[in-house]
């Protein structure tokens, strides 16, 4: 195992290395490759590899998970500091603005199940999301607010 970290190191560069390999040569190197330099087993490298893609596959989902719920908390923030403006226009109360956010609350509450709903069932169904709501690759609701698309 120990013999294998230099080359976690190596494939932690991921895809810059490949791309200045393949820059330099005709194809970039294959875990083929890499065990018969290192006199290592096939299948340790390419399980290193596909170890390591997995964790760069999580690591951008969650910074992509963080990046929508920014932006969600952004809108909310917006959406209130409107509802204020509102308020102190005269055009509602304070307890209308408060009523507005609840139930806006409620429906996110409402959409979020739904879609957790939707996942579930189209995961046990064998069904992509994108059939449901048309063909643009939407995968998840990813990129959906309660009201629509985001921008």
């Amino acid at each position: 195992m120990f013999a294998l970290l230099p080359l976690v190191a190596l494939v932690a560069s991921g895809s810059t290395i490949a791309a200045q390999v393949s820059a330099h040569q005709a194809r970039p190197f294959n875990a083929e490759q890499l065990a018969e330099k290192l006199h290592i087993e096939e299948s340790a490298i390419q399980s290193a590899f596909d170890e390591i893609k997995a964790e760069f596959k999580a690591e951008r989902k969650e910074k992509s998970q963080e990046k929508v719920q920014q932006k969600q908390e952004k809108a909310a923030t917006r959406f209130e500091e409107k509802l204020s403006k509102e308020v102190a226009n005269g055009n509602i109360t304070q307890n209308q603005k408060q009523l507005i956010l609840d139930k806006r609350a409620e429906l996110q509450a409402k959409w979020e199940a739904e879609q957790a709903s939707l996942k579930i069932w189209s995961e046990t169904n064998d069904i992509d999301m994108r059939y449901l709501f048309g063909f643009g690759g939407h995968k998840n609701f990813k990129g959906f607010t309660m009201f629509g698309h985001a921008k």
